[in-house]
């Protein structure tokens, strides 16, 4: 299935005073992204708390707390301290990605393509930001502009699989078959053992009419998912053409 949102948490640190008695709004802040990186999210939110406690004006603990809750699966929770942060500090442009990824989740694409367009404004060169963008409007439908999204995306990060596999997809909703192709191949380059792109690829050259190759991605997908192939191969001896989103 295609992987519409990932996401690539920026944690930011502040500058500890570690030779202070008395721990600060910093002092937590930089406890909590070390929680963080171990996964200890709770912790981190605990930390972040009393952090903004201390100094309600701290706009990268508000940050992290909001990317903290998300990570715990509380997108709801999320948003309040993620609003905060950009209340603080309007161009902030992780905030601003990361409240826009909260908001895809609860499924309020509206608000989570205004935040993302304003975030790759604040950072244009972010192809993170440009990702999650381009996936959000392929959630939302708006495949050409998703497009857009993913090409620059693609452009600022050549590498990233992800941002390829669904370039390819939105590439084929609009009937772009021969550049869905090129951006599922380039992504089984970079990511070979991949079985949705195997799979979505055989797909692909059904539509383009060429069984062979078709039969070519079957043979390759039954080394990594023989449940996956099988379905393919269904597709493939039925000899329906169908629209590469199905499943």
């Amino acid at each position: 299935m295609i992987k519409v949102i990932v996401i690539f948490v920026c944690l930011t640190f502040g500058t500890a005073a570690f030779a202070q008695e008395r721990l600060g709004p910093q002092d937590y802040n930089d406890d909590a992204v070390r929680a963080m990186n171990t996964n200890d999210y709770k912790r981190a939110v605990n930390l972040l708390n009393q952090a903004v406690k201390l100094d309600p004006t701290y706009a990268v603990a508000y940050y992290n707390l909001g990317t903290a809750r998300f990570l715990l699966g509380e997108p709801r929770t999320a948003v309040v301290a993620l609003e905060k942060a950009i209340e603080l500090r309007p161009s902030y442009a992780e905030a601003l990605n990361q409240l826009g990824v909260a908001y895809a989740e609860l499924g309020e694409y509206e608000k989570a393509v205004s935040l993302l367009e304003r975030s790759v404004k604040a950072r244009p060169d972010d192809s993170t930001a440009f990702y999650n963008l381009g996936c959000t409007l392929i959630r939302k439908g708006a495949f050409d502009k998703a497009i857009q999204a993913l090409e620059r995306s693609i452009h600022l990060s050549p590498n990233n699989a992800e941002a390829r596999i669904n370039l390819g997809f939105a590439y084929s909703r609009t009937k772009r078959t021969n550049e869905a192709i090129t951006q599922f191949e380039e992504a089984l380059r970079l990511r070979p053992g991949d079985a949705d792109s195997q799979f979505f690829l055989g797909k692909l050259y059904l539509v383009a009419h060429n069984r062979r190759l078709a039969l070519t991605r079957y043979e390759e997908l039954k080394r990594f998912d023989p449940v996956l192939a099988k379905k393919l191969y269904d597709v493939i001896t039925n000899g329906r053409v169908v629209f590469v989103s199905e499943k």
